[in-house]
């Protein structure tokens, strides 16, 4: 019995889930005729209702009525079809809802409607080439100022360069043509003192005086070449050279200057308590030759350029040069020193059997020294020692003092009988 009621439930379609309305059988409908009501026909044939009653039911029984399928959420979020599975016409997807009035689609005014990218391109490359129409054909004016603006400051300030050139070099000109007429005779008469002072030995107080000379007399030639001799007299080479440069740069005693530059390169070359970069032998040679360039008519260059040269080696070009220093001594230059150098230089290149022999007694000045040297190079000292003072007591000490320092005299500066004058 109860197999066969299980059967029958079995049977019977079940119409829990389904909605109200859908769910009336063909007992349902024969009732209804019975009563004499015309049954209403339903669309839907058995299987029909069958499948939809299955696909609105929240589980689905198994016919072995054991497995259980996973109960689907509570509140599940509604998917919303794409595009590619919505098949609605144009119509139907702009279709009102039902129940309500279908609203006509708002008119937009042309005028505030946003252009398109293909509009936007087309008006920017308009306002682009309305742009450069503008400054290419209409405003050419304005260029032509602009250029015009441009050439005229570029001419001002060419002129005003070749003005100012122009300027410096009238008063290089005004400078270098100085002639002396417009002296100050009181400039005058305190540049003498000054240089008495100087050869006196105030080393310090004439640079003193020639500084001031120069700054209330600043048009004067030669006071950049004047501050630099008493500077270097002092020992100051970096003034000395600062002013022989500023001399050479206006153009005032420039074969002088030069010959200054060189002599402070040679005292470097002596000077073994400071390091010296390069070869100051070489730049004293180099500014020698362009002192000669520059005034082939000083003899001073010359004969200190004989000087470097002896020292060097190169005695027959050092006895050339002491030639041409004295070719261009005027009858009123002091011929001393040159003189007894030369005659030095000569008997150096000679063998010994060569000298002249002893002058003896004699009052020329200029053959004491030369004759005190071929004493030495004979060995005799006593001899050589009394010619060197009767040439002491005949010059100057200045000028005896440069005599005494030359090279071939100075080998013999160890001798007893002879090392007094050294010492001098």
């Amino acid at each position: 019995m109860s197999e066969q009621k299980g059967s029958k439930e079995k049977q019977q379609p079940s119409t829990k889930g389904v909605p109200e309305g859908k769910g009336e059988t063909s007992a349902d409908a024969s009732a209804t005729e019975r009563k004499g009501l015309p049954a209403a026909k339903s669309a839907k044939t058995a299987p029909e209702e069958e499948s939809t009653a299955i696909e609105n039911l929240s589980t689905i029984r198994k016919p072995t009525g054991v497995a259980k399928t996973k109960p689907k959420a509570r509140f599940e979020p509604t998917r919303q079809a794409t595009r590619e599975n919505d098949h609605r016409t144009e119509e139907e997807k702009w279709e009102a809802p039902e129940g309500r009035e279908e609203e006509p689609p708002e008119e937009v005014d042309p005028a505030k409607r946003p252009p398109a990218p293909e509009e936007q391109a087309a008006a920017m490359g308009k306002a682009i080439l309305k742009a450069a129409k503008k400054v290419l054909f209409i405003d050419l004016k304005l260029v032509y100022v602009v250029i015009a603006g441009v050439i005229l400051v570029v001419w001002i300030h060419s002129l005003s360069y070749d003005s100012g050139v122009a300027e410096g070099r009238r008063l290089a000109n005004k400078e270098a043509s100085f002639d002396g007429a417009d002296l100050d005779p009181t400039f005058s008469s305190k540049l003498n003192a000054t240089l008495i002072k100087m050869r006196a030995g105030q080393v310090d107080e004439s640079l003193e005086e020639l500084k001031n000379l120069q700054t209330q007399w600043p048009s004067v030639v030669s006071m950049n070449y004047l501050v630099a001799l008493a500077a270097l007299e002092k020992g100051d080479d970096e003034l000395a050279s600062v002013k022989a440069t500023e001399s050479i740069a206006k153009r005032q005693r420039v074969s002088d200057s030069l010959a200054l530059l060189a002599v402070i390169e040679s005292q470097k070359a002596a000077r073994r308590d400071k390091f010296v970069m390069g070869n100051p032998v070489k730049r004293a040679e180099e500014y020698l030759r362009r002192s000669i360039a520059a005034d082939p008519a000083n003899p001073y260059p010359h004969f200190e350029l004989a000087s470097i040269l002896r020292y060097a080696g190169k005695r027959d070009e050092a006895l050339a040069e002491v030639r041409a220093a004295q070719a261009r001594l005027s009858l009123v230059d002091s011929h001393l020193v040159m003189d007894v150098t030369a005659q030095i230089m000569e008997r150096e290149t000679m063998s010994d059997a060569q000298l002249p022999p002893d002058v003896g007694a004699t009052d020329n000045v200029q053959k004491l020294v030369p004759a005190a040297y071929v004493a030495m190079r004979r060995g005799n000292f006593d001899r050589a020692a009394e010619l060197l003072t009767e040439a002491s007591r005949a010059m100057t000490p200045a000028v005896f003092g440069y005599v005494i320092n030359d090279p071939a005299l100075r080998r013999y500066r160890n001798e007893p009988k002879l090392r007094p004058f050294f010492a001098r």
